[in-house]
């Protein structure tokens, strides 16, 4: 057996809005995944130390610190660091950055000492970490792997794999800026925070008409053969914002002056028109990219990771491409699920080494966190002085208080590992109202109003709602909604007659796809409205505590909490 611990703790001494996060792969096959924000209860904690989430993936496993192999990090050695800045002969990246990288290693070893893990210590490239939480959960033998993010190893920013036989082979890296910082730079004009607002961008952009200002900016990205150029410069990452009184800042990334013509632009026209010329570019530049990507390496398999896969209507139109026969994304494709990566391609060396296969199965959940007993839910429900009753069938007792229009928090099995709640750590409401929207966004979200909520749905309805429908279980890729199916489920669908759909199926979630075919039964509509268990500026709930807090704050209606049913009291 070979067992690694894959860790992303950003390399910076004052982290930006990186998730940090811990895994435990054995032979393969990942049996924990945590983020550090889950637990610490700080959205995006990017803390060079994650105790918590290190601590919490060995308790989940029971693997004890010295049977750890290797443990894998997603990013090169401080000494290729250093060797990378002394050739780019940038003095200031010379004598700042890889110090830092230095002392964050240097923590990061203290820290493995500290829970008695001896096992060395491998650092993999952070792209390479990107394509392989790809690839090596795609199920693919043969493939094109793309990975898009803001900044990786040496500025990268960009990359292009060949996968044949199970290999990977590496066929492009690009510097930034590229398509991450164009489109972080888009979402700072158009008033949102980079580097955690671009979703927002993608929502807003549906209100505005791409074609006023498109032409304006067309020359920012250009794309040749296997290389990308941008005029938009790359985000000065030594600029902080220090207004934040945490021990470790996180600090957000400020645009630099010499963007003056995207400033400009936002000066003039609407954020609206702005938004939709920037997301129309970003998917004719991408998919341009990625015919040029197919063309290489004959083979039209797609694999993506990398922050810019969580843009679902990009990844929607690069399923519609003829030339693309299959497309795969990551579920977790940012920065924390690049540890599951890293601890993947580590594991994967060992094995070759010891004469092993290394099995390539397609990831199918991401339920792999942190579970609890009965009794401790029963517990914390009394510690909160809760009023509770248990239940004989949660599923139909959930769909009956959604189909009442009701909104429940639903907390079922090992939460979820990534951005989206898939069922387990998940607030449930009827998709036929549409007032729904306004509903949980005054309580609960408090987003802004032009951004939409998913449906889960079950598998076996998907071709009755979807166009061109595949299966979809990590709500991370868009479809056109059928027409006729609109007015029935309009809470779920976006302006522009999109969704972000999960599709569930009763082998890999039976709970949750039993409470949407309870649901079904009722209203005849064969899904639901599902967003993220969590209030406005928190992380997704992870404990009963955090249910309990939910409840107490009057964040949902009821809690269906395993057995358990909780009446918050209230009314939204």
């Amino acid at each position: 057996m070979v067992t690694v611990l894959g860790i992303y703790n950003p390399p910076w001494l004052i982290a930006g809005p990186h998730e940090g996060s811990a895994v435990i792969v054995r032979d393969a096959k990942i049996l924990a995944a945590v983020e550090e924000d889950r637990i610490t209860r700080i959205k995006h904690d990017g803390n060079v130390l994650i105790w918590n989430s290190i601590k919490e993936v060995l308790r989940i496993t029971s693997i004890k610190p010295a049977d750890i192999d290797a443990v894998a990090i997603p990013w090169e050695s401080p000494e290729e660091t250093l060797f990378t800045k002394l050739r780019d002969l940038k003095l200031a990246s010379v004598i700042h950055y890889p110090y830092v990288r230095y002392v964050s290693i240097t923590r990061t070893r203290q820290m493995l000492e500290a829970f008695g893990i001896k096992a060395p210590i491998w650092y993999v490239n952070h792209h390479r970490s990107h394509a392989a939480s790809a690839f090596l959960t795609s199920g693919m033998k043969e493939c094109s792997v793309i990975t898009l993010d803001g900044q990786g190893d040496r500025d990268e920013s960009l990359s292009a794999w060949e996968v044949q036989n199970y290999e990977m082979k590496n066929i492009a890296t690009i510097c930034a800026p590229t398509f991450g910082d164009f489109y972080s730079a888009v979402t700072y004009v158009v008033g949102f925070k980079m580097n955690d607002g671009e979703g927002k961008t993608m929502g807003l952009a549906s209100y505005g008409d791409p074609i006023i200002i498109y032409d304006k900016i067309a020359h920012f990205l250009r794309v040749n053969g296997l290389h990308v150029e941008g005029i938009v410069n790359k985000i000065d990452r030594m600029q902080v914002d220090v207004t934040d009184v945490r021990p470790f800042v996180p600090y957000r990334h400020l645009i630099p002056e010499n963007n003056n013509e995207l400033l400009n632009l936002a000066r003039v026209y609407r954020k609206e028109d702005i938004a939709a010329a920037a997301q129309k570019l970003l998917e004719d530049r991408v998919l341009e990219f990625v015919r040029n990507v197919i063309a290489k390496t004959r083979k039209n398999r797609i694999c993506l990771a990398g922050g810019v896969a969580l843009n679902m209507k990009l990844n929607q139109k690069i399923r519609e491409m003829e030339e693309v026969e299959d497309v795969y994304i990551f579920p977790n494709p940012g920065d924390s699920g690049v540890a599951v990566g890293a601890a993947l391609q580590v594991c994967k060396e060992l094995m070759k080494r010891e004469g092993i296969d290394c099995p390539n199965d397609r990831m199918v959940h991401t339920y792999f966190g942190t579970s609890y007993s009965d009794e401790e839910v029963v517990r914390v429900l009394d510690e909160y002085r809760l009023e509770y009753q248990e239940l004989k069938e949660p599923e139909k007792a959930a769909a009956d208080l959604i189909a009442e229009g009701r909104v429940v928090g639903w907390f079922q099995g090992r939460l979820e590992f990534g951005p989206r709640a898939l069922g387990n750590r998940s607030v449930l409401a009827d998709p036929r109202d549409n007032k729904m929207k306004d509903k949980i966004n005054k309580y609960l979200k408090k987003r802004d109003w032009f951004m939409p909520f998913a449906p889960s749905m079950l598998s076996e309805a998907k071709d009755e709602y979807l166009e061109e429908a595949v299966e979809a279980p990590f709500m991370i890729m868009g479809f056109n909604v059928k027409k006729e199916k609109i007015r029935e489920i309009p809470a779920v669908v976006h302006v522009d007659g999109t969704a972000r759909p999960q599709t569930v199926t009763r082998d890999i979630n039976p709970s949750y796809w039993q409470l949407i075919r309870e649901f079904e039964k009722q209203s005849g509509i064969p899904l639901i409205l599902n967003t993220s268990f969590n209030r406005h500026g928190q992380p997704m709930v992870r404990s009963p505590e955090d249910a309990a807090l939910h409840v107490v704050w009057g964040a949902v209606e009821y809690l269906i909490i395993h057995k358990y049913l909780v009446d918050a009291k209230v009314k939204l």
